[in-house]
């Protein structure tokens, strides 16, 4: 049951999805010291969520209707916010690498992660398939298996921030590179914007 597992972890890691999208175009637009604080947050998130299930706190969450449609307007709301932000920010042209915009970075990759109600279903139906002992208890198995995912999105998502760095050094002395790249951002956000705004219970 691990290994069919991590097989499967390396597989969804690796499937296009709002997450490592974004990740490729924060990587490409601003190097891959901003793509790994936005996957240090992803990382937190996942982690979060590992808790909270190996706890039984997400199916008591998902219990109340309430619960599923205030985390999905806070997120739509929030990636919202993002957009609008990526275009009244100033600095959004430049190669910033600074203490700030960092732990900015990593806050997108933890709230676009933990406000996404997508993500709680995940792993309420997903997790539980892998169950593989008879002798430990739902809890540890289930930090186990969190663990192993956390580490296969981290080493599939590392090889995506080194690609995409790589490709922002090729290309980023074409003319009108940045001004692109925010509109491709913007696409991005938005997708993900409306993916949580008509997430289904």
């Amino acid at each position: 049951m691990l290994t069919a597992f991590t097989i499967s972890s390396l597989f969804l890691a690796i499937s296009p999805g709002p997450d490592n999208l974004y990740l490729i175009t924060i990587s490409v637009s601003k190097g891959r010291k901003n793509g790994f604080y936005f996957l240090l947050g992803l990382i937190l998130g996942c982690f979060t969520h590992t808790l909270m299930l190996a706890y039984g706190l997400t199916p008591i969450l998902l219990n109340y209707d309430g619960f599923f449609v205030l985390i999905k307007y806070v997120g739509f709301f929030y990636i919202t916010y993002l957009v609008y932000n990526l275009f009244v920010d100033k600095k959004n042209n430049q190669h910033e690498t600074d203490l700030k915009e960092n732990i900015g970075d990593f806050k997108k990759g933890f709230f676009m992660n933990i406000l996404n109600p997508k993500v709680f279903i995940f792993y309420l139906v997903f997790f539980p398939n892998f169950l593989f002992s008879n002798t430990l208890n739902y809890t540890h198995q289930i930090l186990i298996l969190g663990l192993i995912f956390i580490i296969s999105t981290l080493i599939i998502f590392s090889v995506f921030i080194f690609g995409a760095d790589f490709l922002n050094k090729k290309v980023v002395k074409f003319k009108n590179f940045r001004f692109y790249l925010k509109y491709l951002n913007t696409i991005v956000l938005i997708s993900i914007a409306l993916i949580i705004l008509f997430s289904e219970k």
